[in-house]
């Protein structure tokens, strides 16, 4: 099995924090949490990045941007992030390759 495609994801996997979660459905403020801290957890606030004006002219006819067709495929990549940083450690087992090693370009 060649594991090169694998190893190139865990390396990104490993920036990710632990306890990561996805807060996204139902809300306008698509948040990726580290839970693993306590205090200001928000890892990633791409509400920050939006304009609700320019959401609500485009989206006129919904209010809650999650249930927009780009607010879905935002949410999905955000959901991505999280069910990758889960199923880190059973990847890391499928190379057999440790976790220092999937960590070297940790920042």
């Amino acid at each position: 099995m060649n594991t090169k495609k694998i190893e190139e994801l865990l390396k990104l996997i490993a920036q990710l924090p632990e306890g990561l979660r996805a807060d996204w459905k139902g809300t306008n403020h698509y948040e990726l949490q580290d839970t693993s801290i306590e205090g200001d957890f928000w890892w990633l606030c791409l509400g920050e990045f939006f304009s609700w004006d320019r959401v609500l002219k485009a989206y006129p006819e919904e209010r809650d941007f999650s249930k927009t067709e780009y607010g879905q495929r935002i949410g999905l990549l955000m959901d991505i992030a999280v069910k990758a940083k889960e199923a880190e450690e059973e990847l890391l087992l499928m190379c057999r390759m440790p976790r220092k090693a999937a960590n070297h370009t940790k920042s």
